[in-house]
Parts: structure tokens; sequence; C-alpha cells
């Protein structure tokens, strides 16, 4: 019986900076901010986003708030 799996998502199967687009500019540009200021914002959630104490959505919606452009439109990017 598996107890547990361990999943290595980012920079193993999926890459936020090796791409044609790069992930960081494409959410500023959407949200209309500076990317450093993203990125800045965005590094500060990684541990808590690593072990799943915050969602992704719940990192982007803070970046929102912070910067004064929050909508739920930006937010459900699915």
């Amino acid at each position: 019986m598996i107890k547990a799996v361990i999943f290595d998502m980012y920079e193993t199967l999926v890459t936020l900076f090796d791409s044609p687009l790069h992930f960081g500019s494409q959410i500023a540009q959407d949200l209309g901010i500076p990317e450093n200021i993203f990125q800045e914002l965005w590094e500060r959630t990684d541990h808590d986003r690593t072990i799943g104490k915050i969602t992704l959505e719940d990192a982007l919606e803070d970046i929102m708030r912070k910067n004064e452009c929050y909508s739920n439109e930006l937010l459900e990017f699915e």
C-alpha cells in the first residue's frame, strides 16, 4: 500500500525560467505592475507555496491586493 508520494514539479518537470515566455514577466504584464515588483513579492511566497501553506491563487491574490490591481477576472486564469 502506498502511504506517500513525493513530487518535485518546479524546475524538474515544469520550469518557470527556461521558456519562451518568462513566467514573472507575463504575469506582471497581465497585472499591469513592474516585473521587479512582481518577482520580489512572488519570491517572498516561495517557501509557503512549496510547503503547501498557501496556494498559487493565494499568492497571486496577495500580490494583486498589495498592488491595488485585484479583480476576480485576473485571478480566474483557468
